[in-house]
């Protein structure tokens, strides 16, 4: 019924004002002041490249109708005395009425009381008479849509309603009315505002100043209203206005690239452009880019949404395409050769107020994204297509003439931050407007990087100039954060970030050395065997990820100068939020603080570590419960609040410190990184090679230690052996053919037939053949072995996958407590054969003879008794890699079962796998490692 009572009454207006319409309207050529800038008539919405609608202005003696787009001619019209009581709108402009009906016109009025004079009444006094006491805006249209209100005055000469400005927030569009006063306050001895008529212009000029005596009851306030935007802002520039959280309005100009100042009339110059947000910058379409690209970019960003990148076919986004998107932190890149949009997406996450590099190869289908240090990403185009048009401006920053991105990218937002050294398809990109010789074709709202200091920093071999953070992470006083409440934290994080975001703070630059370089501008090759840490370095390693989200274990050897520093971290989320575990020194106590997602537990160590020594901490969590221990002393244990059990760390390890700690969790108590050494990381039992196994870093140095001596000095296990440091002393690793204390003398192996190889507890042979496999996979085995032990505990043979989890097929023989143990696992469970007639680490030679048949194995010693047994379940076949380690492994912590994590000390003197009856265990090695000939009895 209200749907019927609407569409009568419109008819029923339409029909009352068509007379009017017959001989008041006049041709639209004539009566607006101008068409749009696409050609559209003003009876047609339109926008410009900036999506802002275009509103339509009407020439003198025509007003606006209330539809935004029709022109209405006025009659003569007379001003109400103002003693007279209107009884409606209508009241105020009179025409002739056998000519036509009266019409109703919208009316908009800001208004603001007169200033205070010492006799006017109180603010109650006012209330109580109906008067405002503080700005109001009123709107009312015709006497049947708001009902008869009375006017005292109306201010001569207006025409037609002034529409505030677009905000660049969306307002509701529903309007609360205030009810206009009873009683209008005098304006004798007020003048008349000049004539309101639109100009072409999109921005109305300010009235011209006149003379209005010695007191001033009452003004003008049109163009002081907040929401009308009236910079001059010249004849490219725009006004724009942006409403913060308190809801307070600013303006300012919108320049194009390369201007600024007062009517954007200043020129300035631009090589590494800063984005507001609002701002964006086209370069010029790529060329032979349809197939191959290669991109390199820095940014340094100070969001974690926006758009970086984004070119293609068509403006309206319906063609091929190619975005590069920040969200939620992550880099996406999003393209569409014409069958659908691919998309990659990063691991990492981009750091906040920090440089970050992009890279981006693309070869046809396959695409290769990688972010800072992190791990590359690879992902493929969607499709038979793999070649993409591009016929559009690469734009930075923003979407500029590009529409339909909400739907096509899932964002409008624009970039934050500052872009330098731009680089497509081996052309570096100049960021000058073109006609001062730069690369850019326009812009908007562009401004200069502040100056950090790397442009004149000449980084070597690689390093890269980042902007520090002057100090403000290590200025943060958060030492006994626990105890002064995490609240105080988070406020000073904040005020941190909005101290960030003040771009016009100058930022001092220094050169983040890769490994292998050192110096001010990393022009010092240096070998780094033990790495040194000096407060501002880390080495960056894969995270945890859900690899084991219910225990974890850590071994870390350190020696350290400074009673504060991070040793170890590894966090979900790159802001600092979600789960963590970490490591750290503070004030010389040892903490481990972990949180599952119910909050956050910390155990300390007993005592603090002493400074400039080697230590020992290990740490070990299962589901809530947490266990630390250093160098022996009494195990302390906390149990974390909440129910979760399980810990995620999506993000990358860090080792002894990290690139900013704005990714690092609030609740970490310090803000410093390891100044010390690190000589050994293991996780879960597992060894981490220090420099090999980074997949990146920073500032690290060679420490003091006798395995890394100075430059000029050779190493203490000489060319060829390896310096494996324990502690403050030492121990060689001899290559295979190599003896002696310090690897120095050469194995004679011109009677290899007749060598027999000696292991010292730390020594393997490795052999790895295709016939070796062949032998040893399979249903059956048979293994024999002449060898003489004096070590009590020993791996002999072990034979297994590339993965060492004790739920992979794996076979093996050791010595444990002096007792001969045969096990083999088939995917269903171990069998355990031990041989407790007698001990063999007697020094004497025995052999030993173990077999298996599918299920079932049997074990012998020197033609002994002959036990048998069998594993479970029904698999009867064992897999692997077919190759087979004696006397040890590289990395013996690598392997499962934890109570053979021990070289055998002895001797072997011939092997038999399978039908390999003659296998010289030192000619047939792969690899080995400090192997002397048994040729002496001991």
């Amino acid at each position: 019924m209200r749907g019927g009572t609407v569409i009568f009454g419109t008819l029923a207006i339409l029909a009352a004002l068509l007379p009017v319409m017959r001989s008041n309207f006049i041709p639209l050529e004539a009566a607006f002041q101008g068409r749009c800038e696409n050609g559209h008539p003003c009876d047609q919405t339109c926008f410009n490249i900036h999506n802002e609608m275009f509103e339509c202005s009407c020439t003198e003696g025509y007003a606006l109708h209330f539809n935004g787009y029709s022109c209405l001619m006025l009659n003569d019209t007379t001003v109400a005395e103002p003693e007279a009581k209107a009884a409606d709108v209508r009241s105020i402009l009179k025409t002739d009425e056998a000519s036509s009906p009266n019409l109703a016109i919208q009316i908009e009025v800001d208004i603001d009381p007169p200033p205070h004079q010492p006799n006017d009444p109180s603010d109650a006094e006012l209330e109580k008479l109906g008067l405002p006491t503080h700005h109001v805006h009123y709107s009312t249209g015709t006497a049947e849509a708001h009902g008869s209100r009375q006017l005292s005055s109306l201010p001569q000469g207006s025409q037609s309603p002034i529409r505030p400005s677009k905000l660049d927030d969306d307002e509701d569009p529903s309007h609360s009315f205030i009810e206009p006063p009873r009683v209008l306050p005098s304006i004798s001895g007020a003048r008349n505002p000049p004539n309101l008529t639109r100009p072409k212009s999109k921005l109305l000029p300010p009235p011209t100043k006149a003379d209005q005596g010695d007191v001033e009851e009452y003004k003008d306030k049109v163009y002081e209203i907040d929401a009308f935007c009236n910079l001059e802002c010249g004849v490219e520039g725009e006004c724009f206005m942006t409403r913060n959280e308190k809801n307070i309005i600013k303006k300012r100009c919108l320049c194009p690239h390369g201007k600024y100042g007062e009517k954007c009339a200043l020129d300035r110059y631009i090589s590494s452009p800063r984005f507001s947000g609002h701002s964006y910058l086209a370069l010029p379409t790529l060329t032979n880019a349809y197939s191959d690209l290669q991109l390199s970019m820095e940014f340094r960003p100070a969001s974690g949404e926006g758009i970086l990148l984004l070119t293609g076919e068509s403006a309206d986004m319906t063609g091929d395409y190619l975005a590069l998107i920040i969200r939620d932190g992550h880099i996406e890149l999003r393209l569409d050769c014409g069958t659908g949009p691919g998309i990659v997406r990063t691991r990492d996450q981009v750091h906040l107020h920090q440089w970050n590099r992009l890279t981006i190869f693309r070869h046809d289908w396959g695409v290769w994204l990688q972010l800072n240090e992190g791990v590359h990403e690879e992902g493929r185009s969607q499709g038979l297509f793999s070649r993409i048009t591009f016929a559009q401006p690469v734009l930075l920053g923003g979407t500029g003439s590009f529409r339909n991105t909400g739907h096509f990218l899932d964002t409008n937002l624009g970039f934050r931050g500052c872009i330098r050294r731009l680089e497509i398809n081996n052309k570096i990109y100049n960021f000058e407007p073109s006609e001062r010789q730069g690369d850019t074709l326009f812009g908007m709202d562009t401004d200069e990087c502040p100056e950090d200091s790397c442009s004149s920093i000449p980084c070597q071999n690689n390093g890269v100039c980042v902007s520090a953070d002057s100090g403000s992470d290590e200025n943060l006083d958060l030492v006994g954060a626990f105890e002064v409440g995490v609240s105080g934290i988070l406020a000073a994080m904040t005020q941190q970030d909005q101290e960030y975001d003040d771009f016009n703070q100058p930022l001092l630059g220094v050169c983040q050395c890769p490994l292998g370089f050192s110096g001010e501008y990393c022009e010092k090759p240096v070998e780094v065997k033990i790495p040194s840490f000096n407060g501002t370095s880390h080495l960056t390693y894969f995270g945890l990820a859900d690899s084991s989200p219910l225990w974890n274990d850590f071994e870390v050897v350190l020696r350290s100068e400074a009673e504060d520093g991070l040793i170890l971290y590894n966090g979900n989320n790159n802001d600092g939020s979600g789960d963590f575990l970490a490591l750290f020194l503070s004030r010389g106590f040892v903490e481990f603080a972990f949180d599952n997602g119910d909050g956050v537990a910390l155990v300390r160590s007993e005592y603090p570590i002493t400074l400039h020594q080697w230590h020992t901490i290990r740490v070990s969590r299962t589901g809530r419960l947490a266990f630390l221990s250093v160098d022996g002393q009494n195990v302390q244990s906390q149990m974390s609040p909440g129910a979760f059990n399980e810990l995620t760390a999506n993000q990358n390890m860090y080792l002894g410190g990290v690139p900013t700690f704005r990714l690092v969790s609030p609740y970490i108590p310090i803000r410093k990184g390891l100044k010390g050494c690190i000589q050994k990381l293991s996780i879960n039992h597992t060894p981490r090679d220090l420099l090999r196994g980074a997949i990146a870093g920073t500032n690290v140095d060679p420490c003091s230690h006798p395995c890394s001596p100075p430059p000029n000095q050779q190493s203490p296990c000489g060319i060829h052996g390896t310096c494996r440091p324990n502690l403050e002393d030492f121990s060689c690793e001899c290559p295979l053919g190599w003896v002696g204390i310090n690897c120095a003398k050469k194995m004679d192996l011109t009677g290899i037939t007749a060598l027999i190889p000696r292991f010292r507890g730390n020594s393997f042979l490795h052999l790895n053949r295709e016939e070796l496999a062949k032998n040893v996979l399979g249903n059956t085995n048979s293994i024999n072995i002449r060898l003489k032990v004096t070590s009590a505990n020993g791996l002999i043979l072990w034979t297994g996958g590339d993965t060492f989890t004790p739920a992979s097929d794996y076979l093996m023989l050791g010595i444990l407590d002096g007792y001969l143990h045969y096990r083999f696992n088939l995917g269903n469970g171990e069998g355990v054969l031990i041989f407790n007639e007698t001990r063999i680490n007697d020094g004497r030679w025995h052999r030993i003879r173990a077999t298996r048949a599918e299920q079932t194995a049997s074990l012998n010693v020197d033609n002994g008794h002959v036990i048998t047994g069998a594993s479970p379940g029904k698999l009867r076949q064992l897999n692997g890699n077919g190759q087979v380690y004696i006397g040890g492994m590289e990395d013996l912590e690598h392997l499962p079962l934890s109570e053979f994590r021990h070289g055998l000390m002895g001797c072997i003197a011939d092997i038999t796998i399978g039908r390999l009856f003659d296998i010289k265990m030192m000619e047939d090695s792969s690899d080995g490692r400090n192997v002397e000939n048994c040729l002496e009895e001991f």
